[in-house]
């Protein structure tokens, strides 16, 4: 299901507009090649893992584009690696709980496989250097908190 950035007249987040599943990423296996190797002025280009957040570092307005057109890739059959304290990632942070017991999906939340640890798209895509999240910028693994973290990007 690929989804874009639409006009919000609702309360919806712009970020909650954006997704796509693992069924399209396998179904692009042909844009997949695109997307990993842009050109840059005619000159050089440049390798980029599309599908890890971690890895997308100075983007530009073509890169931002791309992005958004293809939304953010979620897998959910990743074995995700425990830390020091036998702590890890789990899907079920993709889903918000609401007090009145309704599932939200966390659709802006993309984990990085490479850095083992998650980011928001939207943040990492539009944040400005005044405008920086822990979960638009470094991203965060620090699991025994991530719930509360979670909670607190939400209310920005």
């Amino acid at each position: 299901m690929e989804e874009k950035i639409i006009e919000n007249d609702n309360d919806e987040r712009p970020c909650d507009n954006v997704i796509v599943d693992k069924e399209d990423k396998e179904n692009n296996e042909e844009d997949e090649i695109d997307m990993k190797t842009r050109d840059l002025n005619d000159n050089f280009s440049v390798s980029i893992d599309m599908y890890d957040p971690g890895r997308w570092e100075n983007i530009d307005n073509k890169l931002r584009d791309l992005l958004v057109e293809k939304g953010s890739i979620r897998e959910s059959d990743i074995n995700f690696p425990k830390d020091e304290n036998s702590k890890h990632f789990s899907t079920s942070y993709y889903t918000r709980k609401l007090s009145n017991v309704e599932k939200h999906d966390r659709r802006w939340l993309i984990y990085s496989k490479d850095f083992d640890k998650v980011y928001c798209f939207c943040c990492k895509l539009f944040s400005t250097k005044s405008n920086v999240t822990q979960l638009g910028n470094e991203g965060t693994k620090d699991w025994k908190n991530l719930g509360t973290k979670l909670k607190s990007h939400e209310t920005i």
